[in-house]
């Protein structure tokens, strides 16, 4: 299965692996929100390290509606996305984080480290 979840602590982590649809991960969100672990405002990392998906301009755009139906679902303003270290992927990444920012005011962090993203995500129950 190309897109897998769990729970971590209080942060959903979803998991993307080698090539996924759209739909697999809409599926992914949907589950996790029915799933008895979930919490209103539950932060979302979304973990691309191992995927291998072509990320396109219209890839993109479907990526800003995802990530900006998540707060009508019930999960928090901010989330994390960890790509793989490689200088487009992050770019890309920073892109989406910038359009979701001034779009939809939602709060995204683009890192290519697993650890930083869980401890950005952790540290908003702080404040």
């Amino acid at each position: 299965m190309p897109v897998k979840w769990s729970y971590r602590a209080s942060i959903l982590v979803v998991e993307t692996i080698g090539v996924y649809s759209r739909e697999e991960l809409s599926r992914a969100l949907v589950e996790a929100r029915h799933d008895s672990q979930f919490r209103p405002d539950t932060r979302v990392l979304f973990d691309g390290r191992l995927s291998e998906a072509d990320i396109s301009t219209p890839d993109i755009d479907w990526r800003v509606q995802l990530v900006s139906g998540l707060r009508s679902m019930g999960f928090a303003k901010e989330c994390a996305v960890v790509v793989r270290d490689k200088p487009v992927t992050f770019g890309l990444g920073r892109m989406l984080s910038m359009r979701l920012e001034n779009e939809e005011g939602i709060d995204l962090q683009v890192t290519r480290d697993f650890d930083d993203a869980m401890r950005w995500l952790a540290g908003k129950d702080l404040r």
